[in-house]
């Protein structure tokens, strides 16, 4: 009975230890933003149908990538979006007033705020809404 109660406080003891071999501390983690500075609230499609507000002022996350190597993610080469469409809403309606189709990483702007942390950033401003 001893040997078995020694045994279930040893055993997690080793799976933890076990475990911090398996943790890779050499990746890299990519966010892309976009950033609304049109003067119009504008929306994103979700999946499912539905829109996010991006207020004007305010950012909103598009998605974060996390990497085995130590180099950003290109906005074209994520597996989360394909193209970034916009919406406004006008009469009820949702219209669209920006694409970007394919993705054009000249507009995107790179950022490294913490090591191996880093961030693509969309500006939307009047100029690029239709």
């Amino acid at each position: 009975m001893k040997k078995l109660l020694v045994l279930c406080f040893i055993a997690p003891l080793l799976m933890a230890t076990q475990c911090e071999d398996d943790f890779n501390t050499d990746g890299s983690e990519t966010s892309f933003v976009i950033q609304n500075d049109s003067g119009i609230t504008l929306s994103f499609p979700l999946e499912n149908g539905n829109f996010i507000a991006i207020e004007n002022g305010s950012v909103f996350v598009v998605s974060s990538e996390f990497r085995d190597d130590s180099t950003p993610l290109l906005p074209s080469e994520s597996p989360a979006f394909e193209e970034i469409t916009l919406f406004q809403e006008q009469d009820g309606e949702a219209v669209q007033v920006y694409e970007q189709n394919p993705i054009d990483n000249a507009l995107w702007v790179l950022d490294e705020p913490f090591e191996r942390n880093f961030e693509y950033r969309l500006t939307i401003t009047p100029d690029l809404i239709n």
